[in-house]
């Protein structure tokens, strides 16, 4: 108990006032207490009050291996995660936290995090799916009429846009299909839906910490499944030093039943385990981290999980053949590496100058059909929505696979690069002119 010392008309009086109550923090928080004493005169009443606020501070410590180890950060009991050793606390959006063996203590791998998803993103995201009508089409897939083997088909959406619909691989066990943006007016859309949902808090956190130059946007794939019973452990690209990553998180978990992705050592493929999927976090695993679909059935209840899987580059000279080459997507075209050139550190930078807030779009990439194609021809009979692997990648142009410049410039931010081409060619004529006199 703390006693102020209150004179009123000469005399001293001393009031009791009950100390502040401080609450106690958790095992994995640091509290500072800052004492401030303010003395005041009142001039009217000849009266001297002087009174003590307490302020009190919490910061949460930093998620590193050994606070998880130790129990410095409060984990998850065995019961519920008998493998790792997983926080309970909320990962705010872009706060990482390594992925840790319970019976090691050692690291699953050196690119596998669990990652914070902003809370705005999930409800972005799970707004545009319903509004656009694309969870209707995914109960379609599942139920109705599912996407064979190794399949690909091509979906237009309420809101224009058109996306792809891959099958499972012919060697998987179960009905996992994946949606993806189908052209680039739908890529142009995903990141716009990022934005929106504040991905930028883990663009940051992912480009500080491995110490990137740029990130660009390989790809977000909507990823469905009701049923899934085989193994399918895999990395996505092989070992890029950092430079490409893959973050999977849920949108929609059946209440019927669980979901997990399973993570595992680079050199044993035999030991490998599940990471319980949770709202508003996500894995995080680099190109060379295995990783594999958990078991799951949900048909008897006639539903399905929703998860999203986000594709980031940080695109060199060394590794941009690699990263385009990846063919599970009908967009971007394989090893189309123009296209990549023109994405390169767009979304984010180590600098600050690029991010998905401040984007400006992707520098001019001048889309051209194959001229050996009569692309005109094949698109009167529909092969632009039909032979998606084949005819739709030799007329990108025509196709409307990729967006020519003058038109991604003044549908997508307003500008008019036109203008600019033509004053650029009258200089040249004019110069070429007085070149000649």
């Amino acid at each position: 108990m703390k006693k102020a010392i209150v004179t009123v008309f000469g005399f001293l009086l001393a009031t009791t006032t009950a100390a502040p109550v401080v609450a106690l923090a958790s095992a994995d928080e640091i509290t500072n207490t800052k004492t401030t004493t303010v003395s005041q005169n009142n001039t009217n009443t000849t009266t001297t009050t002087t009174t003590t606020t307490t302020t009190t501070t919490t910061t949460k410590l930093k998620i590193t291996r050994k606070r998880l180890v130790n129990g410095k950060i409060e984990t998850f009991p065995a019961e519920e995660e008998p493998d790792f050793l997983i926080p309970t606390r909320h990962l705010e959006g872009g706060e990482l936290s390594p992925i840790v063996w319970r019976e090691t203590g050692k690291r699953v791998d050196k690119e596998a995090f669990l990652v914070g998803i902003p809370e705005k993103l999930t409800q972005v995201l799970t707004d545009y799916l319903n509004d656009s009508g694309m969870w209707k089409l995914i109960h379609k897939l599942m139920y109705d009429d599912p996407v064979g083997p190794g399949g690909n088909r091509l979906y237009q959406l309420d809101d224009g846009h058109y996306w792809g619909a891959m099958g499972p691989k012919e060697w998987t066990t179960g009905d996992l299909t994946w949606v993806d943006a189908g052209d680039e007016r739908a890529y142009e859309k995903t990141l716009r839906l990022l934005d929106e949902g504040d991905f930028d808090l883990v663009l940051d956190s992912i480009g500080q910490k491995f110490n990137l130059d740029g990130l660009m946007l390989q790809g977000m794939g909507v990823i469905a499944i009701s049923k899934w019973t085989g193994n399918n452990m895999h990395f996505d690209i092989g070992d890029t030093g950092n430079k490409f990553f893959n973050i999977i998180f849920p949108l929609h978990i059946p209440s019927s039943g669980e979901g997990s992705l399973h993570v595992g050592d680079r050199k044993d493929y035999s030991y490998h385990a599940p990471v319980s999927f949770r709202m508003h976090r996500g894995v995080l695993v680099g190109g060379e981290t295995r990783h594999g679909t958990g078991l799951v059935d949900y048909r008897n209840e006639q539903d399905f999980r929703i998860g999203i899987a986000i594709y980031l580059a940080d695109l060199t000279d060394d590794n941009i053949e690699w990263i385009s080459g990846d063919a599970t997507s009908l967009f971007p075209g394989v090893e189309d590496i123009p296209w990549f050139e023109s994405q390169k550190g767009r979304i984010w930078s180590k600098d600050g100058k690029h991010s998905l807030r401040n984007d400006q779009g992707r520098k001019p990439y001048f889309v051209r059909d194959d001229p050996k194609v009569n692309c005109v021809k094949a698109k009167k009979k529909g092969k632009c929505l039909s032979d998606l692997k084949g005819l739709r990648q030799k007329c990108l142009k025509t196709c409307e696979v990729y967006m020519e410049d003058d038109v991604y410039y003044h549908e997508l931010f307003g500008l008019d690069i036109s203008e600019e081409r033509n004053s650029s060619n009258n200089n040249t004529n004019n110069t070429s002119s007085e070149a000649s006199k």
